[in-house]
């Protein structure tokens, strides 16, 4: 968060460009929030946490993220979303094989072969 002099600084280069009329660069106004921005950002948001992942196993050098995970919560629970949704897929393929093919599987899944390969490609651990 910034300090209050920094927010004065921001309103002033504001006012500067769109004049002081405006009430939410008026100093009275408490300093605006700033929002941690992502650039190349696709608008898929499993290839987002693809790409977080990607850099989790630059960084740490293995795709193990902690259930726990303080510096990227979103990711952690992505992750373990992954390994829950792998085990609904191989429940379905089980439930087809028992059937025959003949009756849907009571289980669905967002899991499908290309991301398996995806995850599989930088050392996804499916079991942890």
């Amino acid at each position: 968060m910034g300090t209050i002099s920094d927010s004065r600084n921001e309103n002033e280069i504001h006012r500067k460009l769109i004049g002081n009329k405006h009430p939410k660069f008026l100093p009275s106004q408490p300093p605006l929030k700033k929002r941690k921005i992502r650039a190349n950002r696709s608008s898929d948001p499993w290839q987002e946490r693809f790409q977080d992942l990607i850099r989790f196993h630059i960084r740490h050098g293995h795709c193990l993220v902690p259930c726990t995970y303080p510096e990227d919560t979103t990711l952690a629970r992505w992750v373990k979303r992954q390994r829950y949704e792998y085990k609904q897929l191989l429940k379905k393929q089980q439930q087809s094989r028992e059937n025959g093919g003949l009756k849907k599987p009571s289980t669905s899944s967002t899991m499908n072969a290309e991301r398996i390969k995806m995850l599989e490609s930088i050392g996804f651990v499916w079991d942890s």
